[in-house]
């Protein structure tokens, strides 16, 4: 996992009718503000489908874990961690999030 001076990490939490997931990620305090950004405009979209949608400071999951990955995005470096109750997260998530450009 990632770490240093400057780091910091979030929590993305959403729930709904088929189960939770929380989305940890670990980066540069301007990484995570870049993705509580985008999390809050995909939230007023109305993205989340009736979801819960929640970030909050720091790792706060309660689900199982399903599989972390370390991404490296036009210069930024940042570590995810996803953990899940739904049995159709898998490890491919970590592996699409990866091959992504996002934040």
């Amino acid at each position: 996992m990632l770490a240093g001076c400057g780091s910091k990490t979030a929590t993305l939490s959403i729930s709904g009718p088929n189960g939770s997931l929380s989305l940890v990620m670990t980066g540069s305090d301007s990484t995570i503000s870049a993705f509580e950004s985008k999390v809050a405009s995909l939230i007023s979209s109305g993205v989340a489908g009736g979801a819960t949608v929640n970030t909050l400071d720091g790792d706060q999951h309660t689900e199982p874990a399903v599989c972390q990955t370390d991404v490296t995005d036009n210069g930024a470096q940042y570590h995810v961690a996803i953990y899940s109750t739904n049995a159709a997260v898998t490890s491919a998530t970590c592996s699409a999030i990866a091959s992504s450009t996002a934040p």
